[in-house]
C-alpha cells in the first residue's frame, strides 16, 4: 500500500495535480467503502429474517395435523353425547317406561328422511299428571314429553259460576250491554213465570243494538241456562234463545245480577265508556237539533249567528294556521286562523258551527278541549287561556283539537295546559 501511495503521489506530481484534489478523492473512496459495507450488512440481516420465517412455517406445518386430530376428536365426542341423549329420552318417558323404536327404510328417491312433528295429548290417569307429547311422524326421531304442561280449560268446560264471572268481566267496556242484561235478568228473577221475559229474539232491533257481537253477552245468557229451542218445540225459531221455566236457577240469576251491578259500581272501563256514549248522544242531539222546535230553533240559529259574527276574518289560502276540530264521531271542522288570534276566537267558531251550549260546557269543565299534537294529551284550561294567542298555545303553524267528555280528575280541578 505504501508503494502504491508513493507511486500515486509521483504520478500526481508528474501530472501537476493539486494536494487538495488528492485529499478529496481519498475521502470519496472511503465514503464508497463505508456505503458498500452498510449495504452488505443490511443484506445479511434480511437473509437471517427469511431464514427465521421459514423455520416458523416448518414448525407450524408439523404441528397442524395434531390440531386437526384434536378438532375431529371433539366432534366425535359431541356426536356420541347427542346419541346418548337421544337414546335416554326415547328410553325413559313420563312414566319411566321403555318405548319401542321402529325404523322405516328410506325411500330410494331421497337420501334424507323427512320428519313431521305431531302434537298429541295423552290422557292422564288419576295418579299421574296430564302431559303433552311432541312426537315426530318418524318414530326413529327424537320424542320429547313435558309432564308439567296443562292445556287451559275451554269456556264451555268450566263451571257455571266461572263462566258468569268471566263473561261479566268481558262486558265491562260495553255499558249498553251491561245495562240491558242487568234489566233483563232482574225481570226474570222478579217474574220467573212470565214467558215474555224468558224469550229473546236475536232478530230484534234492541238485541242487535245492545248485545249482538258484544264479547261475553251470548255466553252469559247460555251460562244462566238460556238455550236455542229444539226442533220438537212448537213454533220454534232458530234465531231465539229461550229459558224454560224448569231450568230457571235463582242462584245463577242472583250471581249474574250481582256481578253486573259490581261492574256498574266499580269498573273504570264501564264508567268511561258510558260517559263517552252519553257525550256522543248529546253531541248528536245538539248538532241535529233533535229537541229544538219552533221558537227554540229560531233562537238557537240567532245565537250561533252571533258567535260567528265575533270570529275574525279567515286568512287567504296558504296563509295563517290550519286548525282542525273533531267533535264526536261524525263532526270534523277546519278553518284558518292567524297566529295572533286568541283561543276565544276559536271557541266562538266552535259555538257558531256546532252549538251555542258548547262554550258553557267547556268553561264548566263538563267537556274539555285537548290538543292532539301534544303528548301526553292533557286538557286545555279554557278559562285561563281564553285571551292567549294560538302561537302561545302551540297551535301554530297547525293545530289539531278535539272536544271530549271530562274525566273525574279534570272535573275536580286537575292539572291542565
Amino acid at each position: 500500500q505504501q508503494q502504491q501511495q508513493q507511486q500515486q503521489q509521483q504520478r500526481h506530481q508528474q501530472q501537476n495535480i493539486p494536494a487538495s484534489t488528492i485529499h478529496a478523492d481519498e475521502e470519496e473512496e472511503q465514503l464508497r467503502r463505508v456505503m458498500e459495507e452498510s449495504v452488505r450488512m443490511e443484506e445479511e440481516k434480511q437473509r437471517q429474517r427469511r431464514g427465521a420465517a421459514t423455520t416458523t412455517e416448518r414448525n407450524s406445518t408439523i404441528t397442524q395435523p395434531r390440531n386437526n386430530n384434536t378438532s375431529a376428536a371433539s366432534i366425535r365426542a359431541g356426536q356420541a353425547a347427542a346419541q346418548r341423549a337421544q337414546n335416554s329420552s326415547s328410553t325413559f318417558g313420563a312414566n319411566r317406561i321403555k318405548t319401542k323404536s321402529s325404523s322405516k327404510p328410506k325411500s330410494k328417491g331421497s337420501s334424507v328422511a323427512k320428519s313431521t312433528t305431531i302434537i298429541t295429548t295423552t290422557a292422564a290417569s288419576p295418579s299421574s299428571p296430564s302431559h303433552i307429547s311432541l312426537k315426530p311422524a318418524n318414530t326413529a326421531a327424537l320424542s320429547i314429553e313435558h309432564p308439567n304442561i296443562k292445556m287451559p280449560t275451554q269456556m264451555k268446560d268450566k263451571t257455571k259460576e266461572e263462566q258468569i264471572l268471566r263473561c261479566t268481566k268481558r262486558l265491562s267496556p260495553h255499558p249498553l250491554a251491561v245495562d240491558t242484561l242487568l234489566r233483563s235478568l232482574t225481570a226474570i228473577r222478579t217474574n220467573p213465570s212470565d214467558p215474555k221475559y224468558r224469550k229473546i229474539d236475536k232478530n230484534n232491533a234492541g238485541f242487535k243494538r245492545a248485545l249482538q257481537d258484544v264479547p261475553g253477552a251470548h255466553d252469559l245468557l247460555l251460562a244462566v241456562n238460556f238455550r236455542p229451542p229444539s226442533s220438537t218445540e212448537a213454533r220454534s225459531n232458530k234465531n231465539e234463545l229461550i229459558l224454560p221455566v224448569e231450568d230457571v236457577d235463582y242462584a245463577l240469576l242472583y250471581l249474574a245480577t250481582s256481578a253486573l251491578e259490581q261492574i256498574k259500581d266499580d269498573s273504570v272501563e264501564y264508567r268511561d265508556a258510558k260517559r263517552l256514549r252519553q257525550f256522543r248522544d248529546e253531541v248528536q242531539r245538539i248538532q241535529t237539533g233533535r229537541d229544538i222546535s219552533g221558537e227554540d230553533e229560531v233562537e238557537e240559529a240567532v245565537k250561533r249567528a252571533a258567535f260567528i259574527s265575533k270570529c275574525p276574518t279567515e286568512p287567504l289560502l296558504g296563509a295563517g294556521a290550519l286548525l282542525q276540530l273533531a267533535l264526536g264521531n261524525d263532526i270534523k271542522l277546519q278553518r284558518r286562523f292567524d297566529g295572533d288570534d286568541v283561543l276565544r276566537d276559536v271557541v266562538h267558531w266552535i259555538a257558531g258551527g256546532c252549538g251555542s251550549v258548547i262554550p258553557d260546557k267547556l268553561t264548566s269543565r263538563e267537556w274539555c278541549l285537548v290538543d292532539l299534537n301534544r303528548y301526553p294529551i292533557v286538557p286545555i284550561d279554557v278559562n285561563a287561556n281564553m285571551d292567549r294567542t294560538l302561537q302561545f298555545l302551540g297551535c301554530w303553524p297547525s293545530g289539531k283539537l278535539e272536544i271530549r267528555p271530562s274525566s273525574d280528575e279534570w272535573r275536580e280541578g286537575g292539572i291542565a295546559v
